[in-house]
């Protein structure tokens, strides 16, 4: 195992902790860095004295101690203290927090950005298999409760489906899905969803009822 990684912390002028990293070599000495601007911005300004708060660890160690550390003195951008980190430390970006302001900026340098079939191919590839926890689910379901698609998104998604020709196993799977036996809850629902699409059908010059398809197995429902 490499014992070559620390944990320094970077302090102002005033003696106050601003950033706590992790690195090996002279990476506190480089921490000049393009992702935290005000760490480089305070650089520039005044100087920022850097110290090794601990040494000889291993990368996982490191990674555990930054936590620590950062946990302990607090961060500024969630009101617990002064460190100008973005992320709660360790590996990966935990705890990071994404202001409204550059929310907007990646929105829009990725709007009308399209990926390739290439990328495409490969994203699909990495979703393959994989299946949300119900956790996961519950989250996805309650941000789309209630949420109303623009006429300009439903118009962008019937032309994406506009030739678009299901597969044999595409068909079996909604075959299986709309078979599945339906609880009294989702029942109530679908009463009420065909209700509502009869009475504005009568209100349309075109007329006419919900197809039966749509309410799926709707056996013993109006019972």
């Amino acid at each position: 195992m490499d014992f070559k990684f620390y944990v320094y912390i970077l302090f102002d002028l005033c003696g106050i902790p601003r950033y706590v990293g992790k690195g090996h070599g002279k990476r506190w000495r480089k921490a000049r860095r393009k992702d935290n601007p005000r760490v480089t911005a305070l650089i520039k300004r005044n100087g920022l004295i850097g110290v090794i708060a601990r040494s000889s660890l291993s990368e996982a160690e490191a990674f555990e101690t930054e936590k620590a550390f950062i946990a302990a003195i607090g961060r500024e951008n969630k009101q617990t203290g002064p460190l100008y980190n973005f992320t709660d430390g360790g590996e990966g970006t935990s705890g990071k927090i994404v202001t409204a302001k550059v929310r907007k900026a990646v929105s829009r340098a990725n709007k009308g950005r399209r990926h390739s079939d290439e990328a495409r191919a490969r994203m699909r590839l990495a979703q393959k298999g994989r299946k949300h926890s119900e956790e996961t689910k519950a989250k996805i379901a309650a941000a789309q409760r209630g949420r109303k698609a623009s006429a300009e998104s439903r118009a962008k998604q019937s032309l994406a489906r506009k030739g678009r020709k299901m597969t044999p196993e595409w068909r079996a799977k909604l075959t299986a899905v709309l078979k599945r036996e339906k609880s009294p809850e989702h029942k109530a629902k679908l009463r009420a969803r065909l209700i509502s699409y009869n009475k504005s059908a009568k209100r349309s010059p075109k007329g006419g009822n919900m197809p039966a398809s749509a309410l799926g197995n709707s056996e013993g429902f109006g019972s």
